[in-house]
């Protein structure tokens, strides 16, 4: 029908061209090859003539070819035509078709936010859900909306949308499967992500476990092919806590949760799955005491013979040392992309190791804590702040530990070369690190030591800091990690959990529109070849970013809601809206733990993990003390000087400057 009415009017649009030819210059009139010895003058005369005018015809003929045919694709071209129908009409149908947003409907237990949309009529299948909407047909209104040739018809609906925005445990988990008895995947990510902020795993699993039961004896609420559906997704979402999520479970030696749940549920496939978790703890444990075992017996007989040496008995690279540390390293003499590369390896394992769900109970403080009670561990999230730090304090004692000026603003020219390195690695918690050692007050008030750094490397760290500074805006930043996510996405398979997380919580960080520092763009731009095919990105990023915004969520919504606003005293409902955002961040973070994967050409470098560890570190008075020791703080008024030279007291003395 679409190839009739481009035939029609290609048809109209030559029958109304009846303007003339038009000759243009490259269009030549073609040489006619007489031999004119053998024609007389009259004869050869009038064949020149007609041979003219045949050309002419056959010109005016072409020309009037080539106009038709730029007629037809310019004036009214047949594929602005198909794009018109076809891809703008899509995007206004789109565009319509947005929920939009009604009102909310409280019932019991649960708060509802209602939508209305509008959708094509489609022949009736199996639904399957694939979003966190519940939806509910209100009322089906037929339009007709005839082309121009008045033959196609088309049908539209519109539904209302129920999406939860609070409720108690058991109407979240009730809401896991639709009244389809599809799995809801978005929402039992968003509540297998958060659940840990208003409830623990035990609590979890006896509800999902007492909605199974519920659902287990014949009703007639549900069809008997709803009801084995509504079954087999909640035993579906089980088994996903226990694949995605089995750290909830690590509770050694007795493992409580776990042995639980294998008591309790009827499903063969949980029930297997739970006993092979259980085992796997059991092996790892006692791998664990063997090693341990092993280890303390080496340092014994290590100790006995006075060999300090230290043999590697974990898989965590926070921990460990190297072995060729006999040899010291001059840090100018090392390859600053050696450095870069090394750094990025650390980050690369510490992020691959993150539990997402720890950054949403990460606080400021804690830290503190745990450092108060040595017996406890450190979170996953801790160790990538450890490292973070642990880069920050280096670079300023490198720099400090130098006391010639030269020399010190050769080694702030070797970091600001590691931090472009860096960048071109794509490793932005390192970057970001050395960027606030070199911008921290103790090192960026040492002015005759900056004039000696290259204008060249100060113009390189003003670019660099006007993106990832800790006092830039950070929307170019965000717009930078946001097009790395976009890219890491297309080159995720299709069934990765990583890629329909990131689908299904982040589908909003599709399109950057945020435009990068032109100059600086240029410099890390490189050339790809054509039909080259996508590979995973390696990318690390700033941490500290994320988990801000994390905070920000935290603080503008609260964990509770009460069903009746007016009575403070009513029943209070777990804010489900409020996971819903954070579970957006968190599916981002995973996805960028994919992309850790993407470092397979980086080697670790032994000496290297021994170098950074026993570099001297200083505390932020000590660094202070050596940067007045360089550069004296003057203060014009003299009587602060000499009340500043009257009092050891290194309060006064030691007071940090503004950069």
């Amino acid at each position: 029908m679409l190839f009739d009415e481009i035939a029609s009017e290609n048809e109209y649009n030559s029958s109304e061209s009846t303007t003339p030819p038009i000759l243009h210059s490259s269009l030549s009139t073609p040489v006619i090859d007489t031999h004119r010895r053998s024609w007389s003058p009259i004869s050869l005369r009038s064949v020149e003539n007609q041979s003219r005018q045949s050309s002419i015809e056959d010109l005016c003929l072409l020309n009037k070819f080539v106009k038709d045919v730029r007629t037809s694709f310019h004036e009214k071209s047949i594929f602005g035509q198909l794009i018109q129908r076809y891809c703008f009409g899509n995007h206004n149908r789109q565009n319509i078709e947005q929920p939009q947003f009604i009102c909310e409907e409280r019932q019991e237990n649960a708060i509802f936010k209602i939508y209305l949309k509008r959708l094509r009529q489609k022949p009736s299948t199996s639904s399957e859900s694939s979003s966190s909407f519940h939806t509910l047909v209100d009322d089906q209104n037929e339009q007709n909306e005839s082309s121009n040739n008045g033959q196609s018809a088309l049908l539209y609906s519109t539904i209302k949308i129920y999406q939860l925005k609070a409720g108690t445990i058991e109407k979240i988990v009730e809401y896991l499967t639709n009244k389809h008895g599809d799995l809801d995947t978005t929402h039992m990510h968003i509540l297998f992500a958060t659940y840990r902020i208003y409830t623990n795993t035990k609590i979890l699993i006896d509800t999902i476990l007492s909605r199974y039961q519920a659902v287990v004896p014949a009703s007639l609420d549900m069809t008997e092919d709803v009801r084995q559906k509504t079954l087999k997704s909640l035993a579906t979402a089980l088994i996903c806590l226990l694949t995605a999520y089995k750290e909830d479970f690590y509770e050694p030696p007795y493992y409580t949760t776990l042995s639980h749940l294998l008591k309790q549920t009827t499903d063969i496939d949980v029930q297997n799955q739970c006993q092979s978790l259980l085992d796997r703890f059991i092996n790892e444990e006692y791998i664990s005491r063997l090693d341990s075992n092993i280890y303390t017996c080496t340092q014994d007989i290590n100790n006995n013979n006075n060999n300090n040496s230290k043999y590697l008995h974990t898989d965590d690279i926070y921990n460990q040392k190297g072995f060729d540390y006999n040899t010291p390293r001059n840090f100018l003499e090392m390859s600053h992309v050696v450095i870069a590369e090394q750094l990025t390896i650390f980050d690369a394992e510490l992020l691959k190791c993150v539990l997402p769900h720890e950054c949403l109970t990460k606080r400021g403080n804690s830290n503190k804590g745990r450092r108060l009670n040595s017996n406890h561990p450190l979170s996953t999230v801790d160790k990538t702040i450890e490292q973070f730090n642990a880069v920050v304090n280096r670079v300023v004692a490198i720099i400090l530990t130098e006391q010639n000026e030269q020399t010190r603003a050769r080694i702030i020219e070797k970091w600001i070369d590691i931090a472009y390195e860096c960048r071109k690695l794509k490793n932005f918690s390192s970057l970001t690190a050395i960027l606030n050692a070199l911008l921290s007050g103790c090192i960026y008030r040492l002015n005759k030591t900056w004039s000696h750094v290259n204008i060249n490397y100060r113009s390189i760290l003003n670019e660099l800091k006007n993106i990832f500074g800790s006092c830039a805006d950070r929307k170019q930043a965000r717009a930078i990690l946001d097009k790395q996510l976009d890219e890491i996405r297309l080159t995720l398979p299709e069934n990765t959990v990583a890629k329909t997380q990131l689908h299904e919580g982040t589908a909003k960080y599709v399109d950057v529109t945020t435009t990068i520092n032109t100059t600086f763009d240029k410099k890390l731009r490189s050339k790809k070849p054509r039909n080259q095919k996508q590979t995973m990105i390696g990318t690390v990023p700033y941490l500290g970013l994320y988990l801000s915004d994390l905070t920000y969520i935290d603080s503008a919504h609260d964990n509770y809601i009460n069903i009746n606003e007016n009575d403070k005293s009513s029943q209070k409902l777990i804010n489900f809206e409020k996971h819903r955002k954070q579970f957006e961040i968190l599916a981002q973070i995973k996805l960028f733990q994919s992309a850790a994967n993407a470092y397979t050409t980086l080697q670790p470098l032994s000496y290297f993990k021994h170098w950074f560890d026993n570099v001297q570190i200083y505390t932020d008075a000590e660094s202070w003390e050596l940067s007045y020791q360089f550069e004296p703080k003057t203060i014009e008024n003299p009587d602060k000087q000499q009340k500043l030279l009257d009092d050891p007291s290194p309060t006064n003395r030691l007071r940090p400057l503004k950069a």
